[in-house]
């Protein structure tokens, strides 16, 4: 639905990435011609908030775009 493959950022996966924010949500691709691409989300981009809502986890996050895409 999103278009991209994201994954959870844990402590190692930030050590790894050179991330210093662990909170949020770690985008590893993105599908071309996806409505994400389009928005400008790229590989390595970290998403910590959809429309003002803190997200932390793939979860969070999944529902965030639910209820955004359902209101």
């Amino acid at each position: 639905m999103l278009g991209v493959t994201i994954k959870n950022i844990n402590s190692e996966m930030a050590k790894e990435k050179n991330i210093s924010v662990q909170d949020g949500v770690y985008v590893e691709s993105v599908a071309d011609r996806s409505g994400s691409m389009e928005a400008g989300i790229k590989s390595g981009d970290i998403i910590t908030k959809i429309n003002d809502v803190k997200v932390n986890t793939m979860t969070e996050l999944q529902e965030q775009v639910l209820k955004t895409y359902f209101s």
